[in-house]
């Protein structure tokens, strides 16, 4: 399987690579099934009003940072703008 790993990053044939990758891509469903427990998107899907409140307008730059680094949603929440609803 290592090897296989290993192969499946070289060379730049975009066919020979989907043979290569999907060779332990099926291993690996086959062998270690997975069952999804979440999915994570960056795109934070709060409803304003429902959960939170204070999601500031789509045009503020807070929006250019990463919801991976510096997180909008966390800053926005340590700054007191975004909040459970009713506080």
């Amino acid at each position: 399987m290592e090897k296989l790993i290993i192969h499946s990053a070289s060379g730049l044939d975009e066919e020979d690579q989907k043979a290569t990758v999907t060779k332990p891509c099926k291993i690996f469903n086959e062998l270690l099934s997975v069952i999804p427990l979440w999915e994570r998107y960056g795109n934070i899907p709060a409803l304003e009003g429902e959960r939170v409140t204070g999601w500031l307008p789509d045009s503020d730059p807070i929006y250019q940072n990463s919801p991976y680094e510096d997180s909008f949603t966390v800053m926005m929440i340590m700054d007191g703008t975004l909040k459970p609803v009713g506080q």
